[in-house]
């Protein structure tokens, strides 16, 4: 069952809104969707990927990149996100972290080639769209 806070059309504005909680990726997914208030993220599990399922993916769905079906919430290499749009070429999300201070929009592309290291995980996952998978 995927997450999605239905009215992230209100985040999505100009200036952007400042970041909430310790400002990190899980602090805005978690201050905002239903359902993951409070949730460890111990508790999230890899649904399907977000491209794969392309536009079924619902405006507001919360987002992470996982490690064998884990969010590792490691301080650097993972991400969550709320999505605004999936493209065939990447996924527009609404994020924020420590160093960026404001909760804003941006496109997370499919990098050119070399998407994957040898072992199979994925190059830069943040900044990755192949990465995401949606929250349950």
């Amino acid at each position: 069952m995927p997450y999605i806070f239905k009215e992230v059309d209100t985040l999505d504005t100009d200036p952007p809104p400042p970041a909430v909680g310790d400002g990190s990726c899980v602090a805005l997914v978690k201050y905002y969707v239903p359902g993951l208030k409070g949730a460890p993220t111990s508790s999230w599990r890899a649904g399907s990927s977000v491209l794969e399922l392309g536009t079924k993916v619902a405006k507001g769905t919360a987002i992470a990149t996982f490690v064998d079906g884990h969010y590792p919430n490691n301080p650097h290499g993972n991400h969550a996100a709320i999505v605004l749009k999936v493209m065939k070429g990447g996924i527009w999300v609404l994020d924020q972290w420590k160093a960026k201070g404001v909760i804003s929009a941006r496109l997370i592309r499919i990098p050119p080639r070399q998407q994957r290291n040898k072992d199979g995980s994925f190059k830069n996952p943040s900044d990755n769209a192949l990465a995401f998978s949606v929250i349950e």
